[in-house]
């Protein structure tokens, strides 16, 4: 499901609220990849604390972040990698999406270290992705407009993806749908 971006942060901005679509989905994608079972109120109540100013109306955006944290949770489990990130439209300027892929890696770090996350137990794959989100969220978005920087950005987008539900698998101990057992 694509969430027109824009449109999504202007609601967000005349809600008061603090975080862009990218930051809030990163956010509870990495508490339901610590978790799955992850209650929303929970989720509310630290990212309300993160991104709302005191002013903001509580139930217009317990109904906003309500749909983020849900489409996250439903992507995250869909046995066919239905996962995708909440980014700006392709036909944004690179720029914007490249600073909107450093705000989601910023925003899902902080979200796994608020959940308690840490290294043990992790894969060697795993550790590899998140010092790699690490690396990926000190980008500079500027770019020369060149045919392979947008390539670049596709697979830096691709492995965020990918490395996001392996992780979602890997914490919260599912099986991969092409190893299951029918």
């Amino acid at each position: 499901m694509k969430i027109p971006y824009q449109a999504f942060a202007a609601h967000l901005k005349s809600l008061e609220v603090l975080a862009s679509p990218a930051e809030l989905h990163a956010q509870a994608s990495a508490m339901l990849c610590f978790n799955a079972d992850t209650h929303f109120k929970n989720w509310l109540q630290l990212t309300m604390a993160d991104f709302c100013l005191s002013e903001t109306a509580p139930e217009a955006v317990t109904e906003v972040f309500s749909a983020v944290f849900e489409l996250a949770k439903k992507e995250l489990k869909d046995p066919e990698y239905g996962y995708y990130l909440i980014l700006p439209d392709d036909n944004d300027d690179l720029a914007i999406r490249l600073k909107a892929v450093s705000d989601w890696v910023n925003a899902f770090l902080s979200g796994i270290g608020q959940a308690g996350f840490s290294y043990a137990g992790l894969t060697e794959e795993s550790r590899e992705f998140i010092s790699d989100l690490n690396a990926i969220g000190q980008l500079d978005n500027q770019v020369e407009g060149v045919e392979s920087d947008e390539l670049d950005y596709q697979q830096v987008v691709e492995y965020i993806r990918c490395g996001v539900m392996l992780l979602y698998t890997e914490l919260n101990h599912i099986q991969p749908a092409s190893q299951r057992l029918n």
